[in-house]
């Protein structure tokens, strides 16, 4: 039973809806998330050599193993991860900003970004959307610290607002990012600076939002643990997905139960 998982306050739904991403700080308990921590760290090594690889193993991502080390769909193998990915409170969070509709399971990760020292280099401005195989928004990213980490030291940094600017394509595929090839952006969203975190803070944003890892300096890697949660409604696109194949499932058809469960508001 996973017990400690908050709810978003008023303020931090209306944030969210404000900029396309809120930091929740304290989202799950401090203990908990040290105990993803371990198990993490148990699966992937303290170096997380032990890696599904960008992109779960597309070719097209084989470069992005210097910008992060993902595991990805490890609640396959942990039960905590299982527990706590799977769990009605962590889906009601996501029902929150979903206007309260019904919310599905799609997958987790656990993202490993070394420091600069150690070869680390930054994650390129993206939207998750266009690399996704759903027919429309609706997926909701709870990224969860799982070490301290200082300001400018390792969290995510997102475009306030971009969340409305419209889908802006497969940029991770290409050799510039989504600022590089839309400067116009700068003008319309200001750049958030990476937050100060604590174990077990989070920040959640959607998948039109903008958003990056920027490299950093220092002694630490950044372990964070990733839950994607969607809108149980959407559907499958038949378009590529850049993680979990998606096998077996015609274009339009609803996302199978028996694999992407509806955990709350079914």
């Amino acid at each position: 039973m996973v017990n400690g998982i908050r709810d978003l306050t008023c303020g931090e739904v209306a944030t969210y809806r404000a900029k396309g991403w809120v930091h929740a700080p304290g989202l799950i308990p401090r203990g908990l998330a040290k105990r993803l921590l371990a198990r993490s760290r148990a699966v992937m090594g303290d170096t997380a050599h032990t890696i599904s690889g960008g992109g779960g193993g597309d070719p097209e991502f084989a470069e992005y193993a210097s910008i992060l080390r993902n595991y990805l769909g490890i609640w396959k193998i942990e039960p905590l991860m299982r527990e706590v990915s799977h769990s009605i409170s962590l889906a009601r969070v996501a029902s929150q900003l979903l206007h309260d509709r019904p919310v599905r399971f799609f997958n987790d990760e656990v993202l490993v970004k070394p420091p600069a020292e150690a070869g680390g280099r930054a994650t390129p401005w993206h939207q998750d959307l266009p690399h996704s195989p759903f027919e429309r928004t609706g997926l909701i990213n709870i990224w969860i610290s799982l070490v301290d980490l200082p300001a400018d030291g390792g969290a995510m940094s997102f475009l306030d607002g971009s969340h409305r600017v419209g889908p802006l394509g497969r940029t991770l595929l290409d050799k510039t990012d989504v600022l590089e090839q839309n400067p116009w952006l700068r003008g319309e969203c200001e750049i958030s600076p990476p937050a100060a975190m604590k174990v077990g803070d989070a920040t959640i944003h959607g998948d039109m939002t903008i958003h990056s890892g920027p490299a950093y300096k220092g002694s630490h890697w950044r372990w964070a643990y990733l839950v994607n949660l969607m809108d149980a409604s959407m559907r499958y696109s038949g378009g590529p997905s850049y993680g979990e194949k998606i096998e077996g499932l015609e274009p339009n058809a609803p996302f199978p139960e028996d694999r992407f469960p509806v955990l709350y508001g079914g």
